[in-house]
């Protein structure tokens, strides 16, 4: 043991002593700190412009795990030049038989040369962990998730530094051993590339591929099988290093030892195979993140207990390796969670009679609960929660429509109809109906929503009483207003605690309506859905046609949260469109942000009831409904209003929305980028002064 620590302070201190390390330190710690605040700078553009709920962001998700992975491969990448003198560097220095000389067997060698290694890289990892610890200073800084990417990192480092001591072992230039190990490298990243690519071959390179395994650990994910990969791989060429030296110390030839190494290697890749496939069968998994972000929420558990049948997931999507493997991660909580829930995948065409023609680009999912189906077109915890509870506990959720008034109709197959609509809520799994109470003087016992979709013209005082019976009873309801909206609606709004503004809302917002190709300025492009209760996914944008500004009061008896707004670059338009129009202050208009959805909440009989208005009905008809995310949107905002308390009652708190002061982040990018590297710069100039003197002394 004291022979292998001093071959580990050897190779530590000969390493400080050179201005190389210092420099080399400096200039990695400016592109680690580069790369880190750039991935501040892109979330804190992301937060400030209020994009698709950035508020639901967690910080650590969006900036340390992104920007960890590019760190570890950033410090694989450096091992080569650390590791490719440390043996090779003997040899051409002929201090070589002088170490062999010494006693020491081939095993303290190179466990000695390994931990010498690796503490000449803590400069490195100590960098790497410190950075991105400075986000503590803006929001909340989730530390499991930080220690488990650490952890993958450093046992990436360690494979990488095994792999280049055994190149430094087998060759006499250093060069030549760096180049060895970089072609290694480069042959693992070809490794993951390919595996993206459809075939059988793609499973078993995505397996030997070390980015597999660790972007896991990135995530918070933690896997024994994982640990195991990296633990087998640096044994594996250390062990081949150890033979390949005591060959050496036998003096063996160089053909045999070219025989023997072959065969040794052989014989270790098949025990790596083994142990790998091994490691795999009985993998040990668990979330280390303090936000749960790759558990269960308890609802979704909940539900999972109550399940008496086997549940079959059937993901229809194209032959990708990726996209199946990213559909896997989403449902490994679901599948570790019971033996019941099994995952299948199938193309579009192999599974072309169930699918029927309209799968998307992006695939389906289907769910089998005995008798009982689904499709859902996204994938997430939300959506599938509320899918699972109405297979499950067997809920038939009823949908009316109010029809007779001039509302979009479900059956109208034109541009202005919701026949898309009812399709993709039937395909959901909700039951959808469309009454006239006219005809049927009251709704239906059963109905868990009732949608006014843009009525044109006036109800009757008996069509508004049974509208308030219903929701007297704790019915959820969804009021769709148009700027020529009947005056009904506005009672059945004002009965909520809602208002809608006079007027057209405006979008003055020139660069954003170029970027999404809108052409009228009545056309709403919408990337703020505020505190939306519901998932939406990032990057998220609505668009809505001819829109209501609306406002609230909380004096209704019900809980207002905004759900949609229009940018700044807004207002509600009370004048003629036609010509050039602007902002009028003073009158009715009103500068953006407008409100252009609401949500009511209150609680009834101990269940929540819950009433949404938007002041636009066309972004869901046929026209619109297939533009940019309204389709998407729409099916989470029906999950929602249809879904019971179980589901969502205690579903995972949206994470804490990050603050990134620039009064502290401008001293915190100046010491990252230029007082670190500095220092690390002087400590080089330092250095090579004292190596000239000491050359100068001894000429």
């Amino acid at each position: 043991m004291a022979e292998l620590l001093t071959i580990a302070r050897f190779e530590l201190l000969r390493w400080l002593r050179r201005p190389s390390y210092w420099l080399l330190l400096a200039g990695l710690t400016f592109v680690l700190a580069f790369l880190f605040l750039r991935f501040v700078e892109g979330f804190e553009a992301v937060r400030a412009a209020n994009l698709a709920g950035a508020a639901r962001l967690l910080m650590s998700r969006a900036i340390m795990q992104p920007w960890m992975a590019q760190a570890g491969i950033v410090l694989m990448l450096l091992t080569p030049l650390l590791t490719m003198r440390a043996i090779a560097g003997e040899r051409r220095d002929r201090t070589w038989p002088l170490l062999r000389g010494a006693g020491l067997t081939p095993t303290q060698i190179v466990l000695g040369k390994l931990l010498g290694a690796l503490l000449t890289l803590g400069g490195p990892l100590l960098v790497t962990a410190l950075i991105p610890l400075t986000l503590a200073l803006f929001g909340t800084l989730d530390a499991g998730q930080w220690f488990s990417a650490m952890l993958g990192i450093a046992l990436l480092v360690t494979a990488s530094t095994a792999a280049g001591i055994f190149f430094s072992a087998v060759v006499d230039e250093p060069v030549n051993a760096a180049l060895l190990h970089y072609g290694l490298l480069l042959l693992l990243m070809l490794f993951h590339v390919t595996s993206t690519m459809p075939g059988v071959l793609a499973p078993g390179l995505y397996w030997l591929s070390p980015f597999s395994h660790f972007l896991p650990f990135v995530e918070a994910r933690f896997s024994s099988a994982h640990l195991l990969w990296f633990l087998l791989l640096a044994a594996i060429f250390l062990w081949l290093a150890i033979r390949r030296i005591g060959a050496e110390y036998a003096g063996i030839g160089a053909r045999r030892r070219r025989i023997a190494a072959a065969t040794v290697t052989l014989l270790g890749m098949a025990a790596f195979l083994l142990a790998g496939i091994a490691a795999q069968r009985f993998d040990i998994s668990a979330d280390l993140s303090q936000a749960r972000i790759n558990s269960l929420s308890p609802a979704a558990a909940r539900l999972v207990e109550k399940m008496t049948q086997p549940l079959e997931v059937h993901a229809i999507v194209a032959d990708s390796p990726p996209l199946r493997r990213k559909i896997e991660q989403a449902l490994a909580p679901w599948l570790d969670a019971s033996a019941r829930i099994s995952l299948h995948f199938a193309t579009p065409e192999e599974n072309a009679v169930t699918s029927a023609g309209r799968l998307n680009q992006q695939g389906r999912l289907l769910l089998r609960y005995g008798q009982k189906e689904e499709t859902l077109t996204t994938l997430g915890e939300a959506t599938l929660l509320r899918a699972l509870q109405r297979l499950i506990e067997g809920r038939e959720q009823w949908i009316v429509f109010l029809e007779g008034h001039g509302e979009k109709s479900l059956y109208d197959r034109a541009n202005g109809g919701y026949s898309t609509l009812d399709r993709l809520l039937r395909e959901r799994g909700l039951h959808t109906q469309a009454i006239n109470l006219l005809k049927l003087p009251a709704i239906p016992d059963n109905a868990t929503l009732l949608v006014l979709a843009g009525p044109t013209e006036e109800m009757l005082e008996g069509e508004l009483t049974a509208i308030a019976s219903f929701v007297a009873r704790g019915g959820n309801l969804l009021l769709l207003r148009d700027p020529d909206a009947a005056e009904g609606i506005d009672r059945l709004l004002a009965d909520v605690g809602v208002t809608a503004l006079p007027g057209i809302v405006i979008d003055a917002n020139d660069r954003l309506r170029k970027l999404l190709a809108i052409r009228h300025p009545a056309v709403i492009p919408v990337t703020d859905f505020a505190a939306t209760p519901f998932a939406v996914g990032n990057g998220t944008r609505l668009l809505l046609p001819l829109a209501s500004a609306l406002t609230s009061s909380d004096d209704s008896g019900w809980n207002h949260l905004p759900l949609l707004r229009s940018n700044v670059d807004s207002w509600n338009e009370t004048g003629d469109l036609r010509g050039h129009v602007r902002f009028d202050a003073g009158g009715d208009e009103r500068p953006g942000p407008l409100a252009l959805g609401i949500i009511a909440q209150r609680t009834h009989r101990g269940q929540p009831q819950r009433a949404v208005a938007i002041g636009d009905s066309d972004f869901l008809d046929n026209e619109y409904i297939g533009l940019v995310d309204n389709a998407a949107f729409a099916l989470g905002l029906f999950d929602w209003l249809t879904t019971g308390a179980d589901a969502s009652s205690d579903a995972k708190a949206p994470p804490i929305e990050a603050n990134i002061d620039e009064r502290l982040l401008l001293p915190i990018a100046a010491a990252l980028l230029l007082g670190l590297p500095l220092i690390f710069l002087g400590i080089a100039l330092w250095r090579w002064r004292g190596t000239r003197r000491s050359h100068a002394r001894t000429a």
